[in-house]
């Protein structure tokens, strides 16, 4: 999550300020792939920063003076929430960040975005800050996990509506949901389907025996409507 939010507001201001650029140059500047600057600046065009790319100029993207500026507040709120939703914060660090990039942005919005972006920082870093009891136990076993490159062994009903089983899941990560809470995400190992395990359903979970095998890159991981869902 750090990294994401961090990398989109650095290239907002890399591109703030100008009407064209090169994509060799932002390269260079940022420290990052090409690969990953179309990406960032699709997500941008996405939130709303008019960006097009010069067919007569190759390699050089664009966009009007107008407009140049950082994406309007409801489109950047957008962006924060949904970088602060769908990972866990880890540390002091990324805690830091995320309340830096909200403070920039709440003087940009107005009375009733402010009041939703208090009720939002309340219901996800405080949560997020404040886990404890069994889900701490569970995130411990994940990180456990991750650190030894094993697999979990994943005490629930799968697929819902079953009785309990164990299953073997290889970890990508434990998220929080604003409206569903905590949830492991991985990769049934036996079936290869994506899963989403809402932390209350998991009866029990356990460090397995069975090495990771294959590498989950979590941007590249798509949740489709085939995706097992247990909350």
């Amino acid at each position: 999550m750090s990294t994401r939010l961090s990398r989109l507001l650095v290239l907002q201001r890399a591109l703030a300020g100008r009407t064209s650029a090169r994509v060799s140059d932002l390269e260079q500047e940022l420290g990052v792939s090409r690969r990953t600057i179309y990406r960032d600046l699709r997500t941008l065009r996405n939130s709303g920063v008019e960006v097009r790319f010069d067919a007569a100029s190759r390699g050089h993207t664009s966009h009007d003076a107008e407009t140049q500026q950082l994406p309007d507040a409801a489109s950047l709120f957008v962006l924060l929430r949904h970088a602060m939703a769908t990972a866990l914060p880890v540390g002091p660090a990324e805690r830091r960040l995320a309340e830096a990039a909200a403070e920039a942005l709440a003087g940009r919005l107005s009375a009733t975005q402010r009041e939703e972006l208090e009720d939002f920082r309340r219901r996800v870093t405080a949560p997020a800050a404040a886990i404890s009891g069994p889900y701490a136990e569970m995130l411990a076993t994940f990180e456990r996990a991750v650190a030894g490159d094993r697999c979990l062994e994943v005490f629930a009903g799968l697929p819902p509506g079953t009785l309990p089983q164990w299953q073997v899941v290889q970890p990508l990560r434990i998220g929080y949901d604003l409206t569903k809470g905590w949830r492991l995400e991985g990769l049934l190992v036996d079936s290869h389907l994506t899963c989403r395990i809402g932390l209350g359903a998991i009866r029990s979970l356990l460090v397995s025996e069975r090495p990771i095998t294959m590498r989950l890159a979590r941007a590249k991981v798509e949740w489709t409507r085939a995706d097992i869902e247990v909350v």
